[in-house]
């Protein structure tokens, strides 16, 4: 009899785990399903006001080694008011990463000092660069990054993603990153050579509206390569002062209509 009841028991408690198994499974295939039906992901930034040292994103310092240093020293990106960067993210039928970015403006972006350093990482002389503050709208802006034979089946030129001559290491399997993006730098200042140049009053734009940015990056054997497909807008510098004692300007300098286009930077090391 007691045989029978603990037989009874076990077989209780065997089916109603085998039941808890059987929901949970159905569980996360629906969970499963839910997720992978979806579009794609969005994720958003959400920066609080603030800027200099009580900006939302900061960093102390940024060092390049070779023999000797360069030190860029305290960078900070902020705003006078919270901003909310939106970035949507999806993965294309032709196995394409898309990255498409929402506009954003009143970024305030700013430098406190470059540096030279010797090998010790003791900063020589003045600072090269300083007191750098720039204001930034950004707009729309979409990153593909996929396999060359990706991009040319989608139609995509990329004519300028090839091997140069003497440089192997690009066929249909390298990846590419592909950007398309447009600027406003709204104002602008800097102090050089130790505060012996001053530049204020600094804008880079295209006849008012954003500057278009059109590039594509990929890797060779021979390093990293930039194509600059499009870039045009007009500079501006409206207040320049020479001297580390004068406060007086000598006047302003306007670049119109700059464009670059069909123009491949190689970068590698030597």
């Amino acid at each position: 009899m007691k045989f029978l009841k603990k037989a009874s028991l076990a077989a209780a408690i065997a089916a109603a785990s085998i039941s808890a198994q059987a929901g949970m499974v159905a569980l996360d295939d629906e969970t499963m399903a839910a997720t992978t039906g979806q579009a794609g992901v969005t994720i958003e930034l959400n920066l609080q006001a603030g800027t200099g040292a009580n900006a939302a994103v900061k960093v102390g310092g940024i060092d390049y080694t070779d023999e000797g240093q360069v030190q860029i020293n305290d960078v900070w990106v902020g705003s006078a008011t919270s901003i909310t960067i939106k970035q949507d993210i999806d993965v294309e039928a032709d196995g394409r990463l898309k990255i498409v970015v929402d506009p954003v403006t009143g970024l305030q972006v700013g430098v406190g000092s470059v540096h030279l350093a010797n090998d010790a990482g003791v900063a020589q002389g003045e600072a090269l660069v300083s007191n750098v503050s720039l204001g930034v709208d950004l707009g729309e802006s979409t990153t593909l990054i996929g396999s060359r034979d990706s991009f040319a089946a989608a139609g995509t030129d990329v004519s300028m993603v090839a091997a140069a001559a003497g440089d192997a290491g690009v066929d249909g399997n390298t990846m590419v990153i592909d950007s398309s993006s447009s600027l406003k730098i709204t104002s602008g200042s800097l102090d050089a050579l130790g505060g012996g140049v001053k530049i204020g009053s600094l804008t880079f734009d295209d006849n008012g509206g954003n500057a278009v940015i059109k590039q594509k990056i990929f890797a060779s054997d021979k390093g990293l390569n930039i194509v600059m497909e499009s870039i045009q807008g007009d500079l501006r510098i409206g207040d320049i002062t020479l001297g580390k004692a004068s406060n007086a300007s000598i006047g302003s300098v306007t670049v119109s209509d700059i464009v670059l286009a069909g123009v491949t930077q190689t970068i590698y090391g030597h």
